[in-house]
């Protein structure tokens, strides 16, 4: 029987959410998988690169999600946007939301991520999406591209709107569904 991840916490404990669906050591526990996983090369690479992405996608999720961190990115991303915006003087794009295009840019990501995750062999049903995927190379143990794209997906992928954030939030639930288990299953982190 698979023990309940989910983090019961006494409602006086300001660290801890309870609208999180695994307990603080639950998602610390993700990364050093996520670590362990990546850096001695457990599994073919195609596994490696999409476990990995799973379980760093589901500890940003999970542990930053609504963090100082995440308003700060979120800020940091709006403010660049902005000033070009701004550059654009009276052109009608200039009245663009910056906080919009941050999910936009999010969204594309998500495309991209999903393409890098997809089997080279749906090709024919997806086009040249599925071709795409995280280059590996013998000369180092990590994968950056990888955590990357999974640590900005996970922290931002709540800013989409529309058809995009649907599906942003479907993969994001999925991450949590297929990387959840894992560190009661593996660590007995509760």
């Amino acid at each position: 029987m698979v023990p309940v991840i989910l983090a019961l916490a006494a409602p006086d404990n300001p660290i801890i959410n309870v609208d999180k669906a695994l307990s603080p050591t639950a998602v610390a526990s993700l990364v050093v998988l996520a670590f362990i996983i990546d850096f001695f090369s457990v599994g073919p690479a195609a596994f490696q690169t999409r476990a990995t992405f799973i379980l760093v996608a589901t500890f940003m999720r999970q542990g930053f999600d609504d963090s100082p961190l995440d308003k700060w990115t979120v800020d940091k991303a709006a403010q660049l946007i902005q000033s070009g915006l701004d550059q654009a003087g009276p052109a009608w794009i200039a009245g663009a939301s910056a906080n919009a295009i941050v999910g936009f840019i999010v969204g594309a990501l998500f495309i991209f991520c999903l393409g890098n995750m997809l089997p080279q062999k749906w090709s024919r049903r997806t086009g040249r999406m599925a071709t795409m995927q995280w280059k590996e190379t013998q000369l180092r143990k990590m994968n950056p591209p990888v955590w990357i794209a999974a640590a900005a997906f996970g922290m931002l992928s709540d800013l989409p709107d529309g058809l995009i954030g649907i599906m942003c939030d479907a993969f994001s639930n999925l991450c949590l569904f297929v990387a959840g288990p894992a560190p009661a299953l593996i660590f007995g982190a509760m």
